[in-house]
């Protein structure tokens, strides 16, 4: 028999990977929204959501929404190697010119400022997820020393679940990355990166 259910989508947000401190949640009567099973795991009980391939899921376009907002703000100082390029300078480097560390998870569109982060695959309630992140970085000329890095879109994979989800939700994201001279922490004019990240969920 195929079941027909209005899933908790907020709830599948909450798995992307996000810092958790950026996230204010709700809670939600899970009963009434989802079928649940009590699994027994090395002696400490979890919950799976069961669904299976030939189940049939819907959602409600135009129903009631959630949004989960969170924001985080830090700053490390930089250590400059004399002879090398600075903080400043390296933050003006055009983003087509950045050195992707791992090229297997991050990928960058050629000739542009956009790029392709594939997350590494994380179950939630007993369904895999993968999560693709789009991102443009826009930069700054010299000496402003400033690159923004904003989410323009997120995809799900993976399980039904997964599937299901993708494109039921929006995502948004903006990083903004700064390059100072400040006295910090006891050092006086030091080289300090600044990080102001905010993020959107709706759901």
């Amino acid at each position: 028999n195929n079941m027909r259910s209005h899933l908790p989508l907020s709830s599948l947000i909450l798995s992307l990977p996000i810092t958790n401190s950026f996230l204010t949640t709700q809670q939600y009567d899970v009963k009434t929204r989802a079928a649940f099973r009590t699994l027994e795991i090395t002696q400490k009980k979890a919950l799976k959501l069961d669904i299976d391939e030939k189940d049939s899921l819907t959602y409600d376009e135009n129903g009631p929404r959630v949004t989960f907002k969170g924001s985080k703000e830090g700053k490390v100082a930089v250590v400059e190697e004399p002879g090398a390029r600075t903080l400043l300078e390296y933050l003006a480097l055009p983003a087509e010119k950045y050195s992707v560390l791992d090229a297997g998870t991050i990928q960058r569109t050629p000739d542009s400022n956009s790029f392709v982060c594939e997350l590494d695959p994380i179950n939630f309630l007993g369904n895999k997820i993968i999560a693709t992140i789009y991102a443009d970085v826009n930069v700054s000329p010299y000496p402003e020393g400033k690159s923004v890095i904003e989410v323009t879109g997120c995809s799900l994979d993976g399980s039904k679940l997964a599937r299901f989800a993708n494109g039921s939700f929006d995502v948004k994201c903006t990083n903004v990355v700064r390059a100072l001279r400040e006295d910090f922490k006891g050092q006086e004019d030091a080289p300090v990166l600044s990080v102001d990240c905010n993020v959107e969920v709706s759901a």
